[in-house]
């Protein structure tokens, strides 16, 4: 099924929240990324493109929101918790499982302390003035365009170009506890097949 393919490109994205984000150690020259703040990320993999409502919160807290066959989809991660939850939102349905420390695709180069950068440039992106970036991190090779202004990600391009992501209409500050929480009335589920976790 179409769903359990998105639902699973969705879970793998989720991994770019394995570790926290450090807005006080510059991951790059004079880069320090906000460490909470909410944001839109419109990503495409491999032709499949998928729009993500992202909010980043203390200690990596992560919660994205997005629409999978018209189901509204929510997924909250907590790194120190190494635990992920996945909502199915119209069923009131939850399933909860461990988080991997392995990479999934695009995984986010701001949240590698040991990544390392290279300036290489500058463009602008979606009208926006940025510094361009060539980046090593623990998944892999990439381009990171910086908006050196407030110090955000406004695109990211890794996997030989296959896979790219354009985050906009940024608010930088403190987040809502309870956006990674799961609400109360949701009933547990088992990982489906095709996704991680499931058989």
């Amino acid at each position: 099924m179409r769903i359990i393919a998105t639902l699973a490109l969705v879970s793998f994205l989720s991994l770019t929240a394995a570790e926290p984000a450090v807005a006080t150690k510059p991951a790059g020259p004079g880069i320090a990324f906000p460490a909470e703040y909410a944001c839109t990320m419109s990503m495409t993999k491999d032709g499949t493109a998928m729009t993500i409502k992202m909010f980043r919160g203390k200690g990596g807290l992560t919660r994205m929101e997005t629409k999978a066959e018209g189901q509204e989809v929510i997924i909250i991660v907590k790194p120190e918790q190494k635990q992920m939850h996945m909502l199915m939102v119209g069923m009131k349905m939850a399933m909860t499982q461990p988080l991997s420390d392995t990479a999934g695709p695009m995984k986010d180069p701001t949240t590698d302390p040991a990544a390392t950068w290279k300036k290489v440039g500058a463009e602008t992106i979606n009208k926006i003035a940025c510094d361009k970036y060539e980046y090593t991190s623990k998944s892999g090779n990439g381009v990171a365009w910086i908006d050196g202004t407030r110090n955000v990600l406004i695109r990211v391009q890794g996997g030989g170009k296959s896979e790219t992501a354009d985050f906009s209409d940024y608010t930088i500050g403190a987040q809502k506890a309870d956006l990674f929480e799961v609400p109360a009335g949701y009933q547990s589920m088992g990982a489906p097949g095709g996704m991680p976790g499931g058989k």
